[in-house]
């Protein structure tokens, strides 16, 4: 193990045993080398060297070095006052105020004891920093292992940079292991600004940022209908392809609530499982549930799945959740599902059911069970420009009040689709043909039976003009799109037909260039009628990237449409319908970079109103400053102004929040007043990030619910759960977290 001496006395008493020894040990390295030679980043493989001032003792066994002692092999570093070492061994005795470095890690302590072969040591009373997770801290002692794992007594332990311990871990002892990069405490005590917030005789964390079990980031919080909470989640990291998340949850009007959420991933499966469990709600006095599982199958052509939700009771959402998104919750599916693919297309087959929770002021009726739906959707056949497409479906629906039976339809069709530069002319045939058997229910005979067929026909046209422009100043190229679309569909009477899945299709341009006003396949309208539109967009220049786009379209009606949705079809001469729709205008895209705009609206020309809009602008001028400003409005139903923001005050601060109000539908008997709200404010210090939110919502028609809750995530000790962050998700468009990290490194802990 060659080792030079660089800083002795230049005198030859001195010179020729420095020489004699750096002879002896060149010899010795080369007749006993290490196991590990050919790993060249393995201490063990790489020579030692030295500076020192003065040397003594015998070359071939021992080294007194002294004065500015510094020791160098592979990434060990080694300065003191005093080293002695024994060149047999491979090992180091430094004294006097030791500075120990490996790679970026660092240790300081009054002695340390080393195997510079192994790096395994000791060192008393040691102050330490660890690069990898930026953690550093004080103990009594510190015992190194062979795999770099430490054990540190009595030891303080924090993430945050030198002179601003805002919260140590104090720990009896704590097991660094690198092997498995968990960190163990145990005799745990956190204190935050030395105040303690939470104790463990036994507590485990992450050291990086790869998953490991250990606690994530409990959470603090009120609920009007809960009382005071708090969960405290534990992460299980099971193995690379499957995990587990443990949540306790303490509400001191309900009690105590059990959550396991599990996942899992194969090279064919993969699904989750949840169990929520109350033994026994404190208002309710019984116990309350809810379990969801979803998995899927997937093997080449084949899938396979099942969606299964259930929980005990009407109001288990209302009671126990924190956001409007759940609480609202009134469908809970329950399904089987397969899927094969081939060469010749597709077929699908599902068995569903519902479990309906019922709001006792807003009764909703039951989904129907469909036992069972098959879809069979075959391949396009191409031919001369020609593509032929055919999907058929049989469904058996089932209820416990309404009308039941069995539906099967097919949808053969043929259409010649031409694009070009210039445009695209699209004309398509197809039959819509539907039979109805085993119907049972209020209107229909035992086992009624009856069938449906309607041929459609439609042409979609239009042209491509283009020049050269600007966009606020930005190269683009303007487009002016004309558009055409005929549609004719020839009257049947369907008011006979039973409503399993149709419902009124929403009045816009998705709509209006279909082939159906209905959704679902229970009513096909009638139409004889042609539709207009007229889009201009603004495309940059290099990139092709689209700016801006504004449509604008009105459908004129040649015969006024006599299917509805419910009732008797209206007479063939009809003189009271207006023989045009409604002007639709739709626009989206970017004003700057900074600000963008979508706008939909739906004019009615005859009595001169706006009768459905909606309008977002939203303005982003940096990272984590966000607000979104939305209007939605619908006549007779809805009228609502939606503000959103997330605005950073500094770069380690931000508020954010959400107002959802209601301006008022005095024919719906709809009051002004709020509807949802939310604020929240966020502290990142580096070392720890803390958030408070408030929100208020409804959990009933005629119920509001108010929960607030605190998250305190420590950097390095525990991680932030991602279920606490998707009520700010949801309630926040384009909501960016702050980041667990922190903010110093290696070099501020270096010259100390």
């Amino acid at each position: 193990m060659p080792f030079s001496l660089l800083r002795a006395k230049l005198s030859f008493r001195t010179l020729y045993p420095l020489i004699r020894g750096l002879l002896v040990l060149g010899i010795v390295s080369v007749s006993m080398p290490s196991a590990n030679a050919q790993q060249v980043n393995k201490p063990s493989s790489l020579p030692a060297v030295a500076l020192s001032d003065t040397m003594s003792g015998t070359p071939e066994e021992k080294l007194e070095l002294r004065g500015k002692v510094e020791i160098n092999k592979g990434t060990i570093k080694i300065n003191a006052p005093e080293v002695d070492y024994n060149v047999l061994s491979d090992t180091a005795s430094a004294k006097g105020g030791v500075v120990f470095q490996q790679g970026k890690d660092v240790i300081r302590a009054p002695e340390f004891n080393i195997n510079l072969n192994t790096s395994a040591g000791y060192a008393p009373f040691p102050e330490f920093f660890y690069a990898q997770h930026n953690g550093r801290g004080t103990a009594s002692s510190l015992l190194m292992s062979e795999n770099r794992s430490q054990v540190l007594t009595d030891v303080n332990y924090t993430s945050c940079k030198p002179g601003q311990d805002d919260w140590v871990l104090k720990a009896d002892t704590l097991t660094l292991d690198n092997a498995s990069q968990t960190g163990i405490a145990k005799g745990a005590l956190v204190r935050f600004f030395d105040v303690p917030i939470f104790a463990m005789p036994h507590f485990e964390f992450a050291l990086g940022n790869e998953r490991r079990s250990g606690f994530l980031t409990p959470t603090v919080g009120f609920n009007s209908v809960s009382g005071v909470s708090l969960s405290a989640p534990y992460y299980f990291n099971l193995a690379h392809n499957y995990d587990m998340t443990a949540t306790t949850r303490y509400m001191t009007k309900r009690g105590l609530q059990l959550t396991g959420n599990g996942r899992y991933l194969t090279d064919r499966l993969n699904g989750d499982a949840r169990v929520d469990w109350l033994p026994k709600d404190g208002l309710l006095g019984t116990q309350r549930w809810g379990a969801f599982t979803h998995h899927k199958y997937s093997d080449g052509n084949l899938s396979l799945g099942l969606n299964a939700e259930r929980v005990s009771d009407n109001t288990f959402f209302a009671d126990l959740t924190k956001t409007l998104n759940a609480a609202s919750q009134t469908s809970l599916p329950t399904e089987l599902w397969g899927r094969y693919q081939a060469s010749w297309g597709e077929l699908n087959a599902s068995a569903s059911q519902y479990q309906t929770l019922q709001d006792a002021n807003n009764s909703i009726v039951a989904a129907y069970a469909r036992l069972p739906v098959i879809n069979l959707t075959l391949k396009p056949i191409l031919w001369n420009g020609l593509k032929f497409d055919f999907q058929t479906q049989t469904t058996r629906y089932s209820h416990d009040t309404l009308t039941q039976g069995r539906r099967t339809y097919a949808l053969p069709s043929v259409a010649y689709d031409y694009r070009a530069d210039w445009g695209f002319f699209n004309p398509k045939l197809a039959l819509n043909w539907a039979h109805y058997s085993n119907l049972n229910g209020p209107g229909y005979a035992a086992s009624a039976n009856f069938n449906r067929s309607l041929p459609i026909v439609s042409l979609d046209t239009g042209l491509v003009f283009e020049r050269n422009a600007s966009w606020f100043g930005r190269a683009a190229t303007q487009t002016l799109e004309p558009r055409l679309y005929f549609l004719y569909v020839p009257f049947k009477d369907q008011a006979n037909v039973p409503l399993f899945d149709t419902a009124q299709s929403g009045f816009s341009f998705a709509q209006i260039f279909s082939d159906n006003v209905f959704i679902g396949q229970d009513r096909i309208a009638d139409a004889k009628h042609i539709t207009p539109a007229l889009t201009t967009r603004w495309t940059q220049s290099e990139t092709g990237l689209e700016l801006f786009k504004a449509t604008l379209g009105k459908r004129y009606y040649f015969d006024p449409q006599r299917v509805q949705l419910t009732g008797a079809s209206l007479p063939a001469s009809i003189s009271s319908v207006s023989t045009s729709s409604d002007w639709l205008f739709a626009a989206a895209g970017q004003i700057t970079q900074q600000i963008t705009l979508d706008v939909a609206a739906q004019y009615n020309a005859s009595n001169k109103e706006i009768v459905n809009s909606a309008y977002t602008l939203r303005y982003n001028p940096s990272q984590r400053q966000l607000v979104t400003v939305s209007k939605r409005f619908t006549k007779d139903t809805q009228n609502a102004v939606d503000l959103s923001w997330q605005w950073k005050l500094s770069p380690t601060s931000a508020v954010l929040g959400r107002v959802a109000y209601s301006l008022g539908v005095p024919s719906a008997n709809l009051p002004r007043g709020t509807t949802e709200s939310l604020l929240g404010y966020e502290y990142d210090a580096g070392c720890w990030i803390f958030r408070v939110a408030a929100n208020r919502y409804s959990t009933t028609a005629n119920t509001k619910a108010t929960s607030i809750y605190f998250q305190l995530d420590l950097s390095g000790l525990t991680q932030v759960s991602s279920g606490s962050l998707e009520a700010l998700k949801r309630n926040i468009p384009g909501y960016l977290p702050f980041e667990s990290k922190p903010t110093w490194t290696y070099d501020a802990f270096r010259p100390f």
